[in-house]
């Protein structure tokens, strides 16, 4: 009787053990974080298709330069974004310096870095546009404009003068602020009307087709 008391004492002995064994492996968890960081994006989109058209024009009138209707300029953001843009000129090399570009009222661009190249009939220089910045919103929220040469270091300067501006470079970067702000407002919807004028270069005499091009550049910040 003995001897069977025993072997039935180990039994259990064996079987508390397992048990034991079960529970420990059975401690531990793992707590998993998963997902997918997607950021947001923007779309830009051009009035008009983005095209400036002069028509047909007598050239003798066109000398002076021509001030033509705005196109409205629109970044849509899926989420609250910080964004900057630039006009990289296509037609560069038909930029002609010196120029006298009229912006507005009594101003005038001569900087050669705002002129913008026209092309015309044989392959040869026809004159230069230049665009001014103006009409700016972020969220329907009248803004002021932030400008440099480098997107990461964009800060207020002479651009900024309430909605208008003296015209913008070529390749710099420009960008949507509050007013009196010197940081890059955060919004969805951004916009601004680009004005564009055009001279075309006085030995001009016979019939001309002027072709410019420029493209716009966004830049999350």
């Amino acid at each position: 009787m003995k001897v069977l008391v025993r072997r039935h004492n180990l039994l259990l002995t064996l079987i508390t053990m397992a048990l034991m064994t079960k529970a420990y492996a059975n401690s531990t968890a793992e707590l998993k974080v998963i997902g997918k960081i997607v950021p947001s994006s923007c779309n830009v989109t051009l009035g008009n298709t983005g095209a400036s058209d002069l028509g047909k024009i007598d050239i003798d009138k066109h000398r002076s330069a021509s001030i033509l209707a705005p196109i409205p300029l629109t970044i849509n953001c899926d989420g609250q974004r910080q964004v900057a843009f630039q006009l990289r000129d296509n037609r560069e090399a038909y930029r002609v310096d010196g120029l006298p570009i009229k912006l507005g009222g009594n101003e005038s661009v001569t900087t050669s870095s705002k002129h913008f190249g026209l092309k015309g009939n044989n392959d040869k220089k026809a004159g230069a546009w230049a665009v001014n910045y103006t009409n700016l919103h972020v969220d329907g929220q009248t803004a002021e404009t932030l400008s440099a040469a480098d997107a990461t270091s964009l800060s207020l300067g002479a651009q900024s003068k309430g909605d208008r501006s003296s015209g913008i470079y070529n390749g710099f970067w420009y960008s949507w602020a509050t007013p009196g702000s010197l940081t890059a407002a955060v919004g969805k919807v951004f916009t601004s009307d680009l004005v564009i004028s055009t001279a075309i270069l006085p030995e001009q005499d016979n019939e001309l087709n002027v072709d410019g091009s420029a493209t716009i550049v966004i830049r999350y910040l």
